[in-house]
This record gives C-alpha cells, sequence and structure tokens, in this order.
C-alpha cells in the first residue's frame, strides 16, 4: 500500500484557508499568485527570461533569409515522441507562413534509434539527397557523432532542442536552447521571433495563437513542470485548442468521444498524447505528423483512426507482455532489490513494461529487450528502466557506463544500449550494485496528499473554487484530500462486474451524508464493513450535466481508521 505523505498536517475548515494551503504547497510566492491565477500570454515573455542565446537566433534569422532567397533545400529533424512530432509541425508550418519550403523528417524507433543518428542520415539522404540546411527540434544537443558526420558531408546544422548540453562544442551553425520548457515550445519561440519581420502581424499573430495548441499538447505530455512559462503555455494553449479547427485534432476528438469545449490537459495527457506516442511506439510517427498538419478531412479521419487503433495494439501488447513477464519473473527475480528481466519485447513498450513492473512491485525495474534467436553477440540490446522516489536510476546505470553503448534519462526513467556480448556480465554488477545501495535507500511509493479537510468543505463551491488551479499535470496536482475517521454506512455496486462502487459515509461530527465515487476499487469487497470507520483521500470536481453542477468526490486511496 502506498504511504500517504501529508503535505499540511492541520486540519483546513474554510475556503480561504484552503487555497492559501494549496499555494504554499506548490511552492507559489506571494507575488507569483497574481500570474498563477491569470498566467500572462506566452508572447510577452522575452527569450531571454528562458535562457535564450540571442545572437545565436541572429544567425539563424540570418541564415534563413538566404535560405528563403536562394530556394535551398531545408530538412527538419524531429523526433518520434508526442513532443518532437508537434515540434516538427510547429516548425514546418511557421517555416511555410514565411515562404520557406522545408521537409519534416522523423527516425523510426526500431530501425534509427533516438535523436539524430548517422544510420537516419544516411537513409534520409540516400532517399532524398542531401540538404543544404538541416534543423533539429526535440534533439541534437548532444548528437555530436551525428553532428561531426553532417560537417563532413557539407551540410549546415541549426539545433534546437530543451535537453541538457553537454561539455563539447558542437560543429553547428547555431544552437537554440532553453531547458525551461519542452522542444516544441523551443520551437515556437524561434517561430514567434521570426514572424516579428514579417509584414502581415495579424496574420501572424493568428498563426502563432493556433501553433499554441499544439505547444500545449507537448508541454503536457512532455512532463514540463506546469508553474511559470510552462502554465502559460498550457493555459493559453488550451483556448488555442478550444478554438482550434484543425482536421486531424477534430477527427481524434470525435474517436475519442470528447467534446472540444470540455477538453483539459488530463485529456492531453491521457487521451490526445497516448495517441500520437503510439505511432513512434509501434509504427511511422510521420503518419502523426500529416494528422496534425493535414487540411483534409478524408485524410484527417483516416488518420485518426490509424491512431486509435495503434493505440489500442500499444495497450494490448503492454498487457501482454506484462502477463508474459509476470509469468516468467522467478522467485529470486521477484525477491531481488532491482528487478532485471530479458525477453523478446517489443522495444517501443519496454518502458511501459518496466513502469508497471516497478509501481505493482514497488521497486526500480529494467527491462531488455532481446530476441529469441539473437546469436551475434555484436549485436545492440535496447533496454529501459524505471525508478521510485529516492533513488536516481540513472545514475545508478551510469556506474556500468563503459560496458554501454549508451545510456540517458532522469532520475526514474532511463534508456541505455549494450551489445550482447556484456549482458550477462553488465545484468550481475548491477545486480550486486543494487544490493549494497538499495539497502541504504528507504523506497516507498506514496500519494502525496495536499491536508486534511473537514466535510463541511464538500461542496459546489469548493469544487469551483479549485478549478482555478487548473491546468493540472507536474508540479500543479489536481489536489488531493483527506478526511479522517469516516463512517462507512453504505456501498452500491457499480458497472458491469461491480468493479465500480458508490460509497457513503458520514462524518462523526455532521450527520451530512458524504456520497464518493470510487473506480477500480472492489477486487475484495469483504474489506468494506459497513459500520466501520475508515480514512479516506478523495479528490473533487465540478460534474456538469445538462445545466445543472454538482460536487463529484473520487476515491483515491482508503484504509481502516486506527485509533
Amino acid at each position: 500500500m502506498k504511504k500517504w505523505q501529508l503535505q499540511s498536517k492541520t486540519v483546513v475548515n474554510d475556503k480561504d484557508q484552503l487555497l492559501k494551503v494549496l499555494l504554499k504547497n506548490r511552492q507559489i510566492k506571494a507575488k507569483e499568485v497574481k500570474n498563477f491565477f491569470h498566467p500572462k500570454r506566452p508572447e510577452h515573455w522575452q527569450l531571454a527570461d528562458l535562457g535564450f542565446n540571442l545572437s545565436h537566433f541572429n544567425q539563424i534569422q540570418k541564415r534563413l533569409r538566404i535560405a528563403q532567397e536562394n530556394e535551398e533545400k531545408v530538412y527538419i529533424f524531429g523526433d518520434y515522441d508526442s513532443d518532437g512530432i508537434c515540434a516538427s509541425a510547429v516548425l514546418w508550418e511557421g517555416l511555410k507562413f514565411l515562404g520557406i519550403n522545408s521537409l519534416p523528417f522523423i527516425p523510426n524507433r526500431q530501425k534509427h534509434g533516438y535523436g539524430l543518428s548517422i544510420k537516419a542520415l544516411k537513409d534520409l539522404f540516400s532517399d532524398k539527397g542531401k540538404p543544404d540546411l538541416l534543423i533539429t527540434v526535440d534533439n541534437g544537443i548532444v548528437a555530436l557523432p551525428a553532428l561531426k558526420y553532417l560537417v563532413k558531408e557539407g551540410v549546415e546544422v541549426i539545433v534546437t532542442d530543451h535537453h541538457q548540453q553537454g561539455q563539447e562544442k558542437l560543429p553547428v551553425l547555431a544552437i537554440f536552447h532553453s531547458t525551461q520548457v519542452c522542444g516544441t515550445a523551443v520551437a515556437w519561440f524561434l517561430v514567434k521571433e521570426l514572424f516579428k519581420s514579417v509584414d502581415k502581424q495579424e496574420q501572424a499573430r493568428k498563426k502563432l495563437d493556433d501553433l499554441l495548441s499544439l505547444v500545449a499538447i507537448a508541454t503536457v505530455t512532455d512532463l514540463m513542470e506546469l508553474l511559470g512559462i510552462n502554465r502559460s503555455l498550457v493555459s493559453h494553449g488550451l483556448l488555442a485548442l478550444h478554438k482550434s479547427e484543425r482536421p486531424g485534432l477534430l477527427a481524434l476528438y470525435h474517436l475519442a468521444g470528447i467534446k472540444k469545449e470540455d477538453l483539459s490537459s488530463y485529456h492531453l495527457g491521457y487521451v490526445i498524447g497516448p495517441r500520437i506516442n503510439a505511432m513512434g511506439r509501434l509504427a511511422d510517427s510521420m503518419d502523426a505528423l500529416r494528422l496534425l498538419c493535414t487540411k483534409n478531412t478524408k485524410q484527417a479521419k483516416e488518420l485518426a483512426k490509424l491512431l486509435q487503433d495503434t493505440n489500442l495494439e500499444r495497450q494490448d501488447l503492454t498487457k501482454d507482455l506484462i502477463d508474459q513477464a509476470e509469468a516468467t519473473l522467478t522467485k529470486e527475480e521477484r525477491e531481488a532489490k532491482i528487478i532485471i528481466i530479458e525477453g523478446d519485447y517489443h522495444e517501443g513498450v519496454i518502458g511501459l513494461l518496466a513502469g508497471r513492473l516497478a509501481e505493482k512491485y514497488l521497486k526500480p525495474c529494467i527491462v531488455l529487450s532481446v530476441a529469441k534467436d539473437l546469436k551475434d553477440k555484436e549485436l545492440a540490446i535496447k533496454a529501459s528502466a524505471r525508478s521510485l522516489a529516492g533513488f536516481n536510476i540513472t545514475d545508478f546505470l551510469r556506474q556500468v557506463e563503459e560496458q554501454l553503448l549508451s545510456v540517458g534519462g532522469h532520475p526514474l526513467a532511463a534508456g541505455f544500449s549494450l551489445k550482447a556480448k556484456n549482458l550477462s556480465s553488465v545484468k550481475k554488477r548491477l545486480l550486486i550494485l543494487a544490493n549494497k545501495q538499495l539497502d541504504q535507500v528507504s523506497l516507498e511509493a506514496e500519494i502525496k496528499v495536499d491536508c486534511p479537510i473537514s466535510s463541511s468543505l464538500l461542496n459546489i463551491d469548493t469544487a469551483l473554487a479549485l478549478e482555478d488551479f487548473e491546468p493540472h499535470g507536474n508540479a500543479n496536482p489536481r489536489p488531493i484530500f483527506l478526511l479522517n475517521n469516516l463512517i462507512l454506512q453504505n456501498l452500491q455496486n457499480l458497472g458491469k462486474d461491480g468493479q465500480h462502487a458508490k460509497m457513503f459515509f458520514k462524518s462523526q461530527k455532521e450527520e451530512k451524508e458524504i456520497v464518493v465515487l470510487a473506480w477500480n476499487f472492489f477486487e475484495n469487497h469483504e474489506q468494506f464493513e459497513l459500520g466501520k470507520n475508515f480514512d479516506i483521500l478523495l479528490k473533487l470536481a465540478v460534474n456538469r450535466w445538462r445545466n445543472t453542477s454538482k460536487l463529484q468526490a473520487t476515491l483515491q486511496a482508503i484504509k481502516k481508521t486506527t485509533l
């Protein structure tokens, strides 16, 4: 069971006090409150505020003018995740508005691997010929071998990226780089500055606003912290999405059963984003890019259906592989400090598989994609790793870096590759290191709880006030509240298999009935004995239906009250 981590222990009794607690939990200072609730438009943020190099921008602007005047061949080199796809669309449409024709390219995960690679460039040049200028989006900042190859081939390069820059000086014309925003936002800020020089300022403003819709999708799906500039981008990007008439997005909404006017950050992260990302995992990301950019309604519907079907395939494949992995896990592997498994798993879903296993067994997990009939010991094997708060999985893997071909990631997620001949040795070393290092670390999955509240706050006014904290996402999650010592009076099963329920509680201090919806909580009904006391975690929302608004409380966790 996940540990309940209270960020504030004082029971909150009134709405104003509640808002103050939530702001404090999100580290919003008094001078930042106004901008938090009323984010300024992204156009008002300056390049210097976000760490962009102004002299490099000037070089980019000059070079693109030459490309336009000489009708040069320009390529955009993107990435196969949602951020890389949206970034490719933003720059392609931005350059098109400026009168610069360009060709977008997104590498294939299975064929080319991540980012700017020599293999991908050779395939691209063989198919389309060499460009005069290549611009990266959402990648390239650490791709030194590929950049050196481009120098050798006589191709000038502009890198736009948001990932951490290495120490090496890159052999490129210019770098447009900030770590404060996602790759799509980097591309959007580049376009914004380039648009300042055009005569059609009103059309340029409308185009920028339209492109914000794609920035919002990428910012949420790339898990950027939704504070400051990123809150501004998503808040105004959602407004742009509510107005957007992009046929591809409209077709996606239709298949997903979403009304455009109801779009929220939740839909971007859990409905739209996964459909775009699925193409990079299992199919061709170029089709996701075509979906975002097409103006043809028929093509949009066909591509939306393709994304929908591919995402369903991804879901089924992930479920099957989880069942397969769990069936093959030995007792020794389950009880190890870190789970390391290998199998003939699709490379596109090993990260999802590692995440599910880490969440279930509450320990770091590494999944390696190893073909059944692998005989060539020089072949590269790809792997994904996931961890829990308190254990930096990327730093952990770097301890065996000399035996890896590549490694990179974040504290809780990493990817790496190695030659097949090193597999056994690396696994053994990692298990030994984990036994030593994880003994010194307390790994507990936890639910961050904002504060305990009085049942008097369970009303529509509170839920409406909480809507001002949207959009929710990383660093600004939907608030979770604790109610202690409630008596369970009744329970009604919902759903075809009774896996959901409506629960009816009563407070010890108030006679008011507290109704709570619980989704997928009831594998073991016997634990919920009527008349017993429980502590519960809730999220509050407004349920709007046929011009009426009601409070909806949904259960996040429950346990018996201990006195």
